[in-house]
């Protein structure tokens, strides 16, 4: 659902966080947005996540 371009700047932001409240904020929006670009597609439904992504700042 996204460019190169989107995607190599959303690498770019998911290595810049700091706190995981901010990471899963983050992801949160990225993932409506992406829902959003799959049903404007036809899609039914996105892929869910292998991991969290987040996991890496948790305390």
């Amino acid at each position: 659902m996204m460019s190169w371009a989107e995607r190599n700047e959303h690498r770019k932001k998911m290595r810049a966080m700091k706190s995981y409240e901010e990471c899963k904020s983050y992801l949160d929006q990225h993932h409506e947005l992406m829902a959003a670009r799959a049903k404007d597609k036809g899609n039914a439904s996105l892929m869910q996540p292998r991991r969290d992504a987040c996991e890496r700042l948790k305390p």
